[in-house]
């Protein structure tokens, strides 16, 4: 989920910068919303996940306050759209979202596949239709 949403949340902010009319640039800044959306929590969990005690609660309050640092840097970001132009605040953070993807694919742990063993049926329909008496 949140490897997607990065990737969407990326994708978006490209598009949005590429966009030539007001309709689908609403479009695409409401997609980038709900890959924030998909973001936020995902991300959570996948830091606290397998933590237990006062660790978890620190790093869910660096992890909430980092959010908020890079929510206000994006306003920083914003002074470089007046610098060089929307368009360009756009494609940084498009560019940025990407860094920060690859980040995040190198660095979640991978899951570990789970063996699925197939419960053992109360009823043997095949020995029964094997059984001629039963059968008959």
């Amino acid at each position: 989920m949140f490897l997607a949403s990065g990737g969407i949340n990326a994708l978006a902010s490209f598009a949005f910068a590429l966009s030539e009319s007001l309709l689908p640039a609403l479009g695409f800044r409401a997609l980038a919303g709900m890959a924030l959306a998909g973001l936020y929590m995902p991300g959570l969990r996948a830091l606290t996940d397998g933590i237990d005690g006062a660790r978890r609660a620190r790093i869910s309050a660096f992890y909430t306050s980092s959010f908020t640092v890079g929510a206000a840097l994006s306003f920083l970001l914003g002074m470089a759209g007046t610098l060089w132009g929307w368009r360009s605040a756009f494609m940084i953070a498009g560019i940025l979202g990407s860094v920060g993807l690859l980040v995040a694919w190198a660095a979640l742990p991978r899951p570990v596949a789970a063996t699925v063993s197939r419960p053992q049926s109360i009823h043997d329909f095949a020995a029964v239709f094997r059984s001629r008496d039963a059968i008959v």
